[in-house]
Parts: structure tokens; C-alpha cells; sequence
């Protein structure tokens, strides 16, 4: 895939862990919300990042 293809998806895929992180810590209840919610926005926070680093323009 192209690095813009893959960029793109990694935005994507950030933006819908996070959210899907701040559902559950907003809804869910008890240790669930914590290990779930938790995972959630990690898997989120790895992707933006993976993002913004396939974004930077090549140094060479």
C-alpha cells in the first residue's frame, strides 16, 4: 500500500479506538470499564501516532 493509503487508515482506525474508548469509560461499569477502556485509547494513541509519523515527509 501506499504510505498516504496507510496513513489515512491509521487516522481512521485512531479516531474510532478513542471514541470507542470514551464510550465505554463513559458507559460501561466496574474493572470492564478500566482494562477495556484503557486498551481502547492505547490502541488509539499508538494509531494517531503511527499516523503523524507516516505523514512526515521523507529526511533524504
Amino acid at each position: 500500500m501506499k504510505r498516504q493509503t496507510m496513513s489515512t487508515m491509521a487516522l481512521v482506525m485512531g479516531v474510532l479506538c478513542i471514541v470507542l474508548a470514551v464510550v465505554i469509560l463513559v458507559f460501561a461499569d466496574g474493572l470492564r470499564r478500566w482494562y477495556s477502556g484503557l486498551f481502547f485509547l492505547l490502541m488509539g494513541v499508538v494509531a494517531l501516532t503511527s499516523a503523524v509519523r507516516w505523514r512526515r515527509p521523507d529526511a533524504g
